[in-house]
């Protein structure tokens, strides 16, 4: 029992990251790991009750963990497994039947290792997860360098800060500003950035908790990352005044998956009239069609507007683990 506990200690400390590759050449080979996959919010034994192919092929690679008690903290208890595998490497489903590493670290190249929750929705927000839009949006910067590369960079709803982190630790803008709204958002952004170890400078630092954690744990990271001015802000899209975006001084504006319902579509409009619009900054929104409804309507909003649009070429190389089926594109705006 002793030894049980304890295994089921250290696959929990293992857990409670995603690894995305920054850079990705070749696929890494290796000894068989061990994962420990924790699901809140599904009532006990669902993949026994729901045709489940997916949890099914992991519960056939290792072993549903019935009895040992669920490592992480639940709000939903008891509806809550854990299930323990020997896949490798370690994976995502791309909802083909097939999988894809998610956590590959490179000779060449850097790995972006980021702490998120398990729901779509927690807290009340949706900014705790990394949703698809922001790993095709953050594949489609480390194509364009020159987008990004000594430039002042304003991210909108960065979320878990994924796009953000990936450009950081890319290339060397000269300024980068996260930016979101909830209060556990802008914690959790905090934490991931200098999970990566990444700087972030003193003043932006009240959503941080304890000592920077910068570099421990990444003797690799180039000590060049402290040039990087990296800062978090909590940006209320409808009471952020023009004076106060202005000093910000923005040459590139960033958003991904932020036009998913028409009345936030709408704030994001509203917050982008605000920027200055004789020599305003480069604008790209990356989002997923879900609704084409809702699409139409944005497009619709712009053209009130009078902010111009155009569909910028899209990713090729295929870096990130996200649903390759999916209607995600990028645009670049004209404000």
């Amino acid at each position: 029992m002793k030894t049980q506990n304890i295994l089921a200690l250290i696959l929990s400390l293992l857990a409670g990251v995603v690894c995305y590759p920054a850079v990705q050449k070749e696929k890494t080979t290796g000894a068989h790991k061990l994962l420990l996959i924790s699901f809140d919010g599904f009532r006990w034994n669902y993949d026994e009750d729901v045709d489940t192919p997916h949890m099914d092929y992991l519960a056939k690679e290792g072993v549903k963990a019935k009895y040992i008690t669920p490592p992480f903290v639940t709000m939903t208890s008891p509806s809550h497994f854990t299930m323990i595998t020997g896949l490798f490497p370690l994976s995502v489903s791309k909802g083909d039947g097939s999988f894809l590493p998610i956590c590959s670290f490179q000779p060449s190249g850097d790995a972006v290792t980021l702490r998120e929750n398990v729901a779509f929705v927690s807290q009340g927000t949706t900014g705790l997860v990394t949703w698809d839009a922001g790993l095709y949006l953050a594949e489609w910067a480390l194509e364009n360098s020159e987008v990004f590369r000594n430039r002042r960079i304003l991210e909108l709803g960065s979320g878990t800060g994924l796009t953000g982190i990936a450009i950081c630790k890319a290339f060397r803008p000269r300024e980068y500003i996260f930016s979101d709204h909830h209060e556990g958002v802008l914690q959790q952004l905090s934490e991931n950035i200098h999970l990566n170890g990444l700087t972030l400078e003193a003043e932006s630092c009240s959503h941080c908790t304890g000592e920077s954690p910068n570099h421990q744990g990444h003797p690799d990271v180039d000590s060049e990352d402290d040039h990087v001015q990296i800062s978090v802000k909590e940006l209320d899209w409808n009471l952020v005044s023009k004076d106060e975006l202005a000093k910000l001084q923005a040459d590139v504006i960033l958003a991904a998956d932020v036009v998913y319902d028409p009345e936030v579509s709408q704030h994001l409009i509203g917050v982008l009239q605000k920027f200055p619009r004789d020599g305003g900054p480069e604008v790209y929104i990356a989002f997923n069609i879900r609704n084409p409804d809702t699409y139409h309507d944005f497009q619709m909003q712009l053209d009130k507007v009078e902010i111009g649009r155009e569909v910028v070429a899209a990713s090729w190389k295929n870096l990130f683990p996200y649903d390759q089926h999916a209607n995600i594109v990028i645009l670049r705006l004209y404000i």
